[in-house]
């Protein structure tokens, strides 16, 4: 599970296993989480339990400015540990898409000045697949097949000062027709673009480092790209 706060990844790991990474600091106390403002880059904190796992994500919500890059959690029952996290955010569900047609190009839309891929939140009465399916069609003015294969995306925002955590299915998709593609402008989308690899990448930089991580979990679940 990877949670991103300020665009920072907080990693929640099963077990003792090997991480493949080094890290700048070990945090090893409950009462070292007091000293969260000074922590730096990477941080490992092993043997976390939900006391430590509360204390953090208590202290973090009180923070508006952080200088790590990452953190990770090794904890030894994953599914207690999300519950954990998750009774301490308000949970908005979401959905959206991403959408490959014939050529293997990916459809990318430009919202707020950044790249991203269709999404929205579900509506009361809905599925979660046709949310989706809806949102995509909606933000894009196309018709497309919803494929099973899915991945979850979790990050934190501020609304009405309360803490959010948006959760957000992304199915692939395979494009029906996209012959009177249109970005949905009164949803702040001013752009819809197919895109090879090269081109998604590069759009990447102009987006979110949650969106990067969505790319790269849903090609480990085999979805093709063009490459030119």
């Amino acid at each position: 599970m990877v949670i991103f706060i300020n665009d920072r990844p907080i990693y929640l790991i099963e077990g003792q296993a090997r991480v493949n990474k080094k890290f700048d600091t070990i945090i090893s106390d409950i009462s070292m989480i007091k000293s969260l403002k000074e922590w730096r880059k990477k941080i490992l904190i092993p043997n976390a339990n939900d006391e430590i796992i509360m204390a953090f994500f208590k202290a973090i919500k009180e923070i508006k400015k952080f200088d790590f890059k990452s953190i990770t959690f090794l904890v030894e029952d994953l599914e207690e540990a999300e519950k954990t996290v998750f009774d301490q955010y308000k949970i908005v569900d979401a959905a959206g898409g991403l959408v490959l047609n014939k050529e293997n190009k990916i459809l990318m839309i430009h919202r707020l000045n950044k790249w991203d891929f269709p999404k929205g939140k579900a509506e009361k009465g809905e599925t979660i697949r046709e949310t989706a399916l809806r949102e995509v069609e909606e933000e894009c003015n196309i018709k497309v097949a919803l494929i099973d294969k899915y991945y979850i995306s979790y990050h934190t925002y501020l609304h009405k000062n309360q803490r959010v955590l948006k959760r957000t299915y992304w199915y692939q998709m395979q494009l029906i027709s996209d012959i009177n593609m249109a970005p949905q402008k009164d949803e702040g989308i001013d752009d819809v673009r197919w895109m090879n690899t090269a081109e998604m990448y590069k759009a990447l930089h102009k987006s979110y480092p949650s969106i990067l991580n969505v790319v790269k979990k849903m090609m480990n679940q085999e979805l093709s790209f063009s490459k030119g």
